[in-house]
């Protein structure tokens, strides 16, 4: 009977024995496999950061370009009117136009709306050209009508 009751215990006992071990190998796996993971952690920290950083640079730098580029575009555009209207306004019609008396005028604006309209269908870039007086009235206009200049 002695060998069957060491028979019947062995099972009881290995299982009971399992159960003691258990605990010490998942603290053993615990201590192994934490630091591993925070170390693994970690260093997938550190590359999307640093991939981040970097992706911001690189968008902040495309930024700051399109920024300049649109300056010079706007710049450029900018000189170009100045340059129109310095030209417009040293027209010889326009200073005849100005010296003359407002009843003798009426040829010398006629004369000014023939260049105004030259001038529209040399640059076709301006939808209209005008020319107020001191109240705001329209004395003088031109209007490009879609590649169609004509004086109004």
């Amino acid at each position: 009977m002695s060998s069957r009751n060491q028979n019947q215990c062995s099972p009881l006992l290995s299982t009971e024995a399992t159960r003691r071990a258990a605990p010490s190998v998942i603290r053993r796996a615990l201590i192994t496999f934490l630091p591993l993971l925070a170390l693994v952690i970690g260093m997938v920290a550190i590359v999307y950061f640093t991939q981040t950083r970097a992706q911001l640079a690189m968008t902040r730098q495309a930024e700051s370009n399109t920024v300049d580029l649109q300056q010079k575009h706007v710049l450029s555009h900018i000189a170009s009117v100045s340059s129109d209207l310095s030209y417009l306004s040293q027209m010889q019609s326009l200073g005849e136009f100005i010296n003359t008396e407002r009843a003798d005028s009426a040829g010398h604006l006629a004369d000014l709306a023939t260049d105004f309209l030259r001038f529209s269908s040399s640059r076709k870039v301006y939808d209209q050209i005008r020319l107020l007086d001191e109240n705001g009235m329209e004395l003088a206009r031109t209007n490009f009508n879609e590649g169609n200049p004509g004086i109004v």
